[in-house]
């Protein structure tokens, strides 16, 4: 099995993509609803998979300057992709991703960070080259 490099990793915002710089961790989660099937007289729970969505985040060393930082407002929908091997490999593409959350945090002995939530409308389109 291959391993990859998180250092290695781009996540670009917007319909012309831009870079967002300064990136130290981001999150792709997607999940499925459950749907319950369980039938009286089995006494056992069965269900279905329902509704999927995906949702994440993405972290950066705060950038006031930065043009894709300035591009993760909230209620948005921009274009995300996300390639974890860097450009040129495996690359997650979602035409239109809600911006959910900004949040800036800081702490007395370390960097001021941003952390932008979204919410995938669809699914994430995957190519791998």
């Amino acid at each position: 099995m291959a391993a990859l490099r998180g250092c290695l990793g781009v996540v670009s915002i917007g319909a012309t993509p831009t870079v967002i710089g300064e990136v130290t961790a981001y999150t792709i989660n997607a999940v499925a609803d459950e749907i319950d099937t369980s039938a009286m007289g089995t006494c056992t729970a069965s269900s279905i998979a329902g509704n999927k969505k995906t949702t994440g985040t993405v972290t950066a060393n705060y950038d006031p300057d930065d043009a894709g930082q300035l591009l993760m407002v909230i209620g948005t929908q921009p274009q995300l992709i996300i390639e974890p091997e860097g450009t040129g490999g495996v690359t997650y593409t979602a035409a239109s991703a809600t911006i959910l959350a900004n949040n800036i945090s800081a702490e007395v002995n370390g960097v001021v960070t941003v952390e932008m939530s979204y919410s995938i409308n669809g699914e994430f389109t995957v190519s791998n080259p």
